[in-house]
């Protein structure tokens, strides 16, 4: 094989680009014939069974005609590659069904069914294979619509909830039930039947009752286990309780389908539907290649496609709905699913299995919608098994997740399993643990994972009546409360990123570690869960984690912006900014509760260049106040009518205080009078506070009836320091009583001394504030720049710049703005120059950032910047040019300055102008920085870098090695770009022009809608929002291809760039050249070495191939000599060795003067890997050029 290079070419295009295409056959229940032939519309076949009998070649297409339906299984006769199934004609997705339609409908004759029940003969249907397996009718179908297994109790719909309880457990694989007992059914009257339970938070299981007892109605079923009481539970599968509209039982030994019409229907008028064959479409073992696009796949009994031991699968605009599970994959690589919509699944959407060291290679999951996964509540397994409902369940190892929507799942929307290191990013996860609790939108059970630009929105976490008792070591027992959370997680797990997420809206933890180690929480939006980051040792150590630059927003006094638990050094904490309108107390550890001064200073490795926003906003509204309760509010001149170790100070406070005084030990307690509290009257408590130092108020509102203990009504806590705070709470009273009592308490941890003064307390009429319409999130979940009109309000964002009209938020990110009638957090200094109202925030600064009293925006308490060729030490310029500089030092932040001098910058410049005359190179760039001269060489964790002038003129050149590395997606935008600059990261806006010559190479990073490119290499992970204009010059990476030792087509991540030069001149891929320009010739070639081949041996190969009117001549490249090659791949020599590949390599394939030579080149480049032999190559692109001239 391989043994000719005409041969190699077709192969290794060196060409194997093209494959061979044979024949295409047609399939039409509606028109085909199965005695056709297939091979035109005309003469289609007319069923799948006639399809699959046939032994197709390799590379053939295979259509079903659309609007038709088909039912049963496609797989095909053979392991076959290259199949393509898709669809015809015109009209709805051909529908492939895993359901017979059942007809021939009569009343009952069976004695124990009443009136309105229909039976149907289906024995047609039922067969046994060679196994010994004989189907059955799985689930029933009208119109489309599921249908009820006759049960007890009863349900309009499976999707409706009606639950019994588990009364008490019976030792080992028992239960008790007084309300089932009561239904009066003998003993063994549920023998047989199938028991469907919730049998903990997150567990839904199904059994076969192997026993019942009438007098306590016990249920036995092997495998139960202990059962806890009051969990929810119903039975069906029982014959006999088919009495209800939309019930229906099938009776395997008489093979008849048994059905309750609604609403008095003739069954014989409606299209009825038994679901029955298993899988809709098998690709199976090694069936390479395949394709499968525009098709409905609909009531499978298992999926409605499986890719099992298939490589380079594609699953494309395909609709799947009421399988039990849409797809499954199963130790497959390189397999795309990609542009599906999947509807109410029964277990779950997307199933991605393979064993924990399989190579899943580029593997992907995207922009699939996925909608009411799990949602009829424990149907996700017809018979015993246990169960969830998920919407991606992701094992295997490297599975790529992306761009896709989860919306109302039962239990996690995406689970992260098996070996982990998925990357998990811009995913829209709505509305998961709809029926379950105790997980996650996204939950974490492995490591090394990327979680990143996700939204996690509004997990419900379900304690509905089917909620049973956690333990049974109180009386009453507990029960758990909504788990619901944004990242849900197992314990002991490393090395996981999130980052870049949005997670908002959960009635739990936005983002739980449990003995993590290593894993980076970075970057994240995280509004109005509670709490918002968890961080727990509790089932093993947590260290090494890092927690930082987040945005941590909270909407009620309680929620808690970051929790630890036990004095384990958890890691790193810092950069976040935490912000909760409604209450100082921000974070808790192990029970007690900080500001964020607090926190800070009792933790001084933990936050110190965090932020609090500084807000304060009204909870409710109050009208109608009526007299205060407090027998002493203000003392003036003493603190009678109240208890505690307390004294009088004149001198604190509003004309005279009460002093509090820790004695030593124990808790103190303090008390005014106490009050009557009428049942649902709102109350207002008032108080202003200072300690002398930190610490926290934990106040409770008390019943303090005599003869029993005091019961808690309300309680919450309010943080003191050394500077005044004044507070409000409210409390709805749930009883009438007068004995109420608010008693405050400090603890041995808190600062020994604080003052109360103004301590009202009054009945009011109270609303409650719409806390999301005051601090608003605004969300772009989409792959484009999107622009949100503010409708005419007017905002502040967190840096305290108003924003109105419109903010325009980029790809899978979200900002937080605050109603203008609040208090606006409002820095001292504006940022110089005032952005508009869509640019991003400024970033808070990394750690090694300087540690002044501000963030570098604001220049708040810095001195001004002297005039002197070195600057030593932070400084504000005030905006002033600064004419004799030179040098800024390591770490020297400068803030506010024009630069018009050649610097090298080795610190931080924030909200810095770079003037005409302007040469800076090196450093750290943040906030806003505007260029009209020279910027390169930095490292920009900012806003904007922007080279327009005020005339709107593009002046501002940027050049070196430049890194985007803004923790608020900052952007480069309207700027000219030197010869051979690199940029990595972030985001490119507007306008951006490179060097003709030696154009700009961007990689990483993305490119926003509407903007314009010139003269740059799109390099690897570069992301094109739509509507971006690519002008002259504009050059891609090409991916590589790759042939294993066996001549087999591999997939390869590894990119060619060709790079063609003249004298002062680059031209394209492809270019005619005159033999003036080609005696100054320059041939290069760019590889971008994929991750898992780096630092491997490798042998460079490079072949070129000249073609002249008469004769074809082909070299390859041995050393720095060109020699001719036979076409012999025995022959074939090496132009150099690799020890180790490095990320990138540069080659120069060839300079001089080629001007003797004209007529057609083509090169192939690329490297031999010596472990397994394998070629990687340009295959796709080759380097390829003409000369004109004679020959």
């Amino acid at each position: 094989m391989l043994k000719k290079y005409g041969y190699l070419l077709s192969i290794m295009a060196l060409a194997l680009a093209s494959p061979i295409t044979n024949a295409t056959y047609y399939v039409s229940s509606s028109s085909g014939n199965d005695a056709n032939d297939g091979t035109s519309e005309a003469t289609a076949w007319q069923t799948i069974d006639k399809a699959n009998s046939i032994k197709f070649d390799d590379n053939s297409t295979v259509l079903f005609k659309r609007g038709d339906i088909f039912r049963g299984t496609i797989s095909t006769n053979g392991f076959v590659i290259g199949t393509t199934f898709g669809a015809y004609g015109t009209g709805d997705n051909p529908i492939i069904a895993g359901s017979v339609p059942i007809t021939g409908w009569l009343p009952t004759i069976h004695p124990e069914l009443g009136a309105n029940i229909y039976e149907a003969d289906v024995s047609a249907f039922i067969t046994t294979d060679d196994k010994g397996n004989t189907n059955a009718i799985e689930h029933l179908f009208v119109n489309n619509e599921l249908m009820t297994i006759a049960r007890y109790p009863n349900v309009d719909s499976p999707a409706d909830k009606n639950w019994l309880k588990v009364g008490a457990g019976v030792g080992t694989d028992a239960f008790t039930d007084p309300v089932l007992a009561d239904y009066g059914k003998p003993d063994s009257y549920w023998k047989g039947a199938t028991l469907r339970i919730r049998t903990y938070s997150w567990y839904y299981r199904v059994f076969e009752i192997t026993g019942y007892s009438a007098s306590n109605g016990k249920i036995t079923a092997e495998g139960l286990g202990n059962q806890l009481p009051e969990w929810g539970y119903f039975l069906d599968g029982k014959l006999e309780e088919l009495d209800h509209p939309g019930e229906w039982y099938y009776d395997a030994i008489a093979q008849k389908v048994y059905f309750y019409p609604k609403n008095g229907a003739n069954p014989n008028n409606l299209l009825i539907e038994g679901s029955t064959y298993g899988t809709g479409i098998n690709v199976y073992w090694h069936e390479d290649n395949t394709t499968i696009a525009d098709f409905t796949f609909r009531h499978f009994t298992k999926a409605g496609a499986n890719i099992n031991s298939s490589d380079n699968v594609t699953l494309r605009n395909c609709h799947f709905e009421y399988n039990t599970t849409g797809v499954t994959v199963w130790n497959s690589a390189n397999v795309l699913v990609s542009g599906n919509t999947l509807e109410h699944h029964l277990k779950s959407a997307i199933g991605l299995n393979a064993a924990n060291d399989f190579d899943v290679q580029a593997s992907i999951i995207e922009k699939n919608k996925i909608t009411n996964t799990g949602m009829f509540p424990l149907y996700c397994r017809r018979y015993s098994g246990t169960c969830y409902g998920i919407g991606i369940s992701v094992f295997g190892k490297a599975q790529t997740v992306r761009q896709n929507t989860v919306e109302n799942t039962g239990w996690n929307g995406i689970n992260l399993k098996g070996g982990g290191h998925h990357i998990i990013e811009n995913n829209v996860v709505h509305k998961a643990l709809s029926l379950l609790n105790d997980g996650g939108a996204i939950s974490i059970g492995s490591s090394g994972n990327i979680i990143r630009g996700n939204f996690l929105l509004e997990s419900i976490g379900n304690v509905d009546e089917s909620n049973g008792c956690g333990s049974t070591n109180s009386n009453p027992c507990m029960h758990h409360p909504t788990y619901g959370m944004g990242i849900g997680s197992d314990s002991g797990f490393k090395d996981n990123v999130i980052e870049g997420n949005t997670i908002a809206n959960n009635p739990d933890m936005g983002i739980r570690l449990n003995a993590f180690t290593n894993t980076i929480v970075r970057n994240n939006v995280v509004y109005n869960n509670d709490p918002q980051i968890v961080v727990q040792d509790k089932k093993g150590p947590s260290h090494d984690n890092v927690v930082e630059g987040n945005i941590i927003y909270s909407l009620a006094p309680d929620q808690i912006g970051l929790s630890l638990t036990n004095a384990t050094n958890h890691g790193t904490f810092d950069n976040n900014v935490y912000c909760n309108p409604y209450s100082e107390v921000v974070a808790i550890r192990d029970g007690k509760k900080y500001s964020l001064a607090h926190w800070q200073n009792q933790f001084p490795s933990y936050d110190q260049h965090s932020n609090s926003c500084g807000l304060n906003i009204k909870e409710y509204s109050v009208s109608n106040v009526g007299t205060n309760l407090i027998g002493n509010s203000t003392f003036d001149t003493d603190v009678s009518n109240w208890k505690g170790n307390i004294f009088y100070d004149a001198n604190k406070m509003d004309g005279g205080s009460l002093q509090a005084v820790y004695k030593g030990t124990g808790n103190l307690n303090v008390m005014p009078n106490t009050f009557d509290l009428i049942e649902n009257q709102w109350y207002r408590l008032q108080f202003s506070i200072i300690g002398n130092g930190f610490g926290n108020i934990q106040l409770r509102t008390n019943d303090t009836t005599p003869g029993g203990s005091w019961q808690i009504l309300k309680e919450r806590y309010f943080a003191y320091e050394q500077n005044r705070n004044d507070y409000e709470m409210f409390f709805q009273s749930p009883k009438t009583t007068n004995y109420g009592k608010h008693l405050f308490i400090t603890k041995d941890y808190d600062a020994d001394n604080y003052w109360l003064d103004n301590v009202t307390f009054e009945p009011v009429d109270a609303t409650l504030y719409d806390a999301t319409k005051k601090s608003v999130l605004f969300t772009n979940p989409t792959a484009n720049d999107k622009t949100i009109s503010l409708e005419g309000k007017s905002y502040w964002d967190l840096n305290g710049n108003t924003v109105t009209d419109s903010i325009t938020l980029a790809p899978f990110t979200s900002q937080i703005l605050i109603l203008s009638s609040e208090a606006p957090p409002a820095p001292s200094t504006p940022p110089e120059p005032t952005p508009s109202p869509s640019t991003p925030p400024e970033p808070t600064p990394s750690p090694s950032t300087p540690p002044v009293s501000s963030t570098p925006s604001s220049g708040t308490g810095l001195i001004s910047c002297s005039d002197i060729a070195t600057l030593h030490s932070n400084c504000n310029g005030g905006g002033k040019p600064l004419i004799d500089l030179k040098e800024i030092e390591e770490g020297v932040q400068i803030v506010n300055a024009t630069i018009v001098t050649e610097v090298t910058n080795n610190g931080w410049l924030s909200n810095v102008t770079i003037g005409a005359e302007g040469i800076v190179s090196g450093g750290i760039a943040t906030g806003y920085i505007i260029v009209s001269g020279y910027f390169g060489d930095f490292d920009f964790r900012g806003a904007s870098v922007s080279g327009l002038n005020e005339a709107g003129e593009i002046v501002g050149s940027l050049g070196g090695a430049i890194f985007n590395n803004s923790k608020v997606r900052g952007s480069i935008q309207d700027v000219l770009l030197n010869p051979n600059t690199s940029i990595t990261g972030g985001i490119l806006r507007k306008t951006i022009i490179g060097d003709p010559l030696y154009p700009a190479f961007l990689e990483e990073l993305t490119v926003a809608s509407g903007s314009h490119l010139d003269n740059v290499i799109i390099g690897p992970q570069v992301d094109l929002a739509e509507n971006v204009s690519l002008g002259a010059g504009v050059e891609f990476v090409m991916p590589g291809m790759g042939i294993d030792n066996g001549g087999k087509a591999i997939t390869s991540q590894t990119g060619f760039l060709s790079q063609i030069r003249t004298e002062n001149q680059r031209h394209a891929n492809g270019v005619k050249l005159t033999p003036v320009q080609v005696e100054k010739l320059q041939i290069e070639e760019q590889l971008f070495v994929e991750t898992k081949h780096v630092r491997q041996s490798a042998e460079l190969l490079i072949v070129a191939y000249h073609k002249t009117v008469t004769k074809t001549t082909t070299y390859m490249r041995v050393g720095e000599n060109w020699k001719t090659w036979d076409g012999e791949i025995a022959h074939l020599e090496a132009a150099t060795q690799y020890e180790a590949l490095a990320e990138k390599i540069e080659v120069s394939i060839f300079e001089g003067d080629l001007s003797g030579l004209s007529g057609e080149f083509t090169v192939y480049i690329g490297y031999r890997l010596e472990t397994e032999q394998s070629i990687i190559f340009n295959g796709y692109s080759p380097l390829e050029f003409s000369v004109e001239g004679k020959e």
